[in-house]
Protein backbone atom coordinates (compact mmCIF):
# COMPACT_ATOMS: atom_id res chain seq x y z
CA UNK A 1 0.00 0.00 0.00
CA UNK A 2 1.47 3.19 -0.87
CA UNK A 3 2.20 6.09 1.59
CA UNK A 4 0.00 9.25 1.24
CA UNK A 5 2.08 12.11 1.93
CA UNK A 6 0.87 13.97 5.32
CA UNK A 7 0.24 17.58 4.98
CA UNK A 8 0.58 19.89 7.84
CA UNK A 9 -2.34 20.25 10.10
CA UNK A 10 -3.72 23.70 10.24
CA UNK A 11 -3.11 24.19 13.45
CA UNK A 12 0.84 23.61 13.67
CA UNK A 13 3.01 27.63 12.79
CA UNK A 14 5.10 27.80 9.76
CA UNK A 15 8.57 26.95 10.12
CA UNK A 16 10.72 29.71 11.93
CA UNK A 17 13.51 30.78 9.43
CA UNK A 18 16.42 32.37 11.09
CA UNK A 19 18.65 35.10 10.04
CA UNK A 20 21.74 35.00 11.68
CA UNK A 21 23.03 38.14 10.16
CA UNK A 22 20.39 39.63 12.05
CA UNK A 23 19.97 38.24 15.29
CA UNK A 24 23.94 38.74 15.40
CA UNK A 25 23.75 43.01 14.90
CA UNK A 26 20.70 42.84 16.91
CA UNK A 27 22.87 41.05 20.06
CA UNK A 28 25.25 43.27 19.60
CA UNK A 29 23.27 46.20 20.04
CA UNK A 30 21.47 44.78 22.97
CA UNK A 31 24.81 43.32 25.08
CA UNK A 32 26.70 45.76 27.25
CA UNK A 33 30.81 45.61 27.14
CA UNK A 34 31.96 42.98 28.83
CA UNK A 35 34.37 43.45 31.78
CA UNK A 36 36.44 40.59 32.77
CA UNK A 37 37.73 40.71 35.82
CA UNK A 38 41.28 40.94 34.75
CA UNK A 39 40.26 44.18 33.77
CA UNK A 40 38.70 44.76 37.11
CA UNK A 41 41.44 43.90 39.45
CA UNK A 42 43.97 45.80 37.20
CA UNK A 43 41.77 48.49 37.31
CA UNK A 44 41.18 48.26 41.20
CA UNK A 45 45.42 47.38 41.63
CA UNK A 46 46.25 50.93 39.21
CA UNK A 47 44.14 53.50 41.38
CA UNK A 48 46.41 55.36 43.81
CA UNK A 49 45.79 54.32 46.59
CA UNK A 50 46.06 50.38 45.74
CA UNK A 51 43.63 47.46 46.71
CA UNK A 52 43.74 44.73 49.46
CA UNK A 53 42.63 41.42 48.64
CA UNK A 54 39.22 41.37 50.41
CA UNK A 55 38.74 43.63 48.21
CA UNK A 56 39.73 42.20 45.01
CA UNK A 57 37.68 38.75 46.56
CA UNK A 58 34.88 40.55 47.09
CA UNK A 59 34.91 41.83 43.30
CA UNK A 60 35.76 38.58 41.96
CA UNK A 61 34.18 36.24 44.22
CA UNK A 62 37.67 34.29 43.91
CA UNK A 63 39.33 32.71 47.22
CA UNK A 64 42.25 34.38 48.90
CA UNK A 65 44.58 31.95 47.30
CA UNK A 66 43.66 31.83 44.08
CA UNK A 67 43.60 36.54 44.28
CA UNK A 68 47.29 35.58 45.54
CA UNK A 69 47.64 33.35 42.53
CA UNK A 70 46.86 35.65 40.02
CA UNK A 71 48.77 38.75 41.94
CA UNK A 72 51.84 36.33 41.38
CA UNK A 73 51.41 34.44 38.10
CA UNK A 74 49.65 36.78 36.06
CA UNK A 75 50.19 40.24 37.01
CA UNK A 76 54.39 39.98 37.97
CA UNK A 77 54.97 37.02 35.78
CA UNK A 78 52.74 36.98 32.52
CA UNK A 79 52.22 40.62 32.27
CA UNK A 80 55.17 41.81 33.46
CA UNK A 81 54.14 44.41 35.80
CA UNK A 82 55.74 45.97 39.06
CA UNK A 83 53.40 44.78 42.09
CA UNK A 84 53.97 47.17 44.95
CA UNK A 85 53.06 45.80 48.25
CA UNK A 86 52.27 47.66 51.28
CA UNK A 87 50.98 47.21 55.07
CA UNK A 88 49.14 50.38 55.67
CA UNK A 89 47.14 50.68 58.93
CA UNK A 90 47.67 46.94 59.87
CA UNK A 91 46.40 46.04 56.23
CA UNK A 92 48.54 44.61 53.35
CA UNK A 93 47.71 47.00 50.21
CA UNK A 94 48.77 45.78 46.50
CA UNK A 95 49.16 48.30 43.84
CA UNK A 96 50.84 48.50 39.90
CA UNK A 97 52.47 52.00 40.02
CA UNK A 98 52.51 54.54 36.93
CA UNK A 99 54.56 53.58 34.29
CA UNK A 100 57.04 56.41 34.12
CA UNK A 101 58.33 58.04 30.66
CA UNK A 102 61.83 55.64 30.50
CA UNK A 103 64.91 58.14 30.68
CA UNK A 104 67.20 58.22 27.77
CA UNK A 105 70.27 56.69 28.35
CA UNK A 106 73.74 58.93 27.88
CA UNK A 107 75.59 57.42 25.43
CA UNK A 108 79.22 57.59 25.90
CA UNK A 109 80.12 58.52 22.43
CA UNK A 110 81.02 55.36 21.59
CA UNK A 111 79.30 53.50 18.67
CA UNK A 112 78.05 50.21 19.48
CA UNK A 113 77.87 48.76 16.24
CA UNK A 114 79.75 45.80 15.19
CA UNK A 115 83.68 45.92 14.45
CA UNK A 116 84.56 46.04 10.88
CA UNK A 117 85.90 42.35 9.87
CA UNK A 118 88.24 41.47 7.22
CA UNK A 119 87.04 40.19 3.76
CA UNK A 120 86.63 36.67 3.63
CA UNK A 121 88.06 36.85 0.29
CA UNK A 122 91.98 37.51 0.69
CA UNK A 123 93.77 39.33 -2.40
CA UNK A 124 95.56 37.35 -4.73
CA UNK A 125 99.33 38.34 -5.22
Amino acid sequence: MPRRKTQPSPQTPPPISFNKRKMKDDVARTSLPKTTKQAAILNLLGKPKGTTIDAIMEVTGWQQHSVRGFLAGTVRKKLGLTLVSEKIDGQRVYRVPEKKPAKSRATSGKSRSAPATASPIASAD
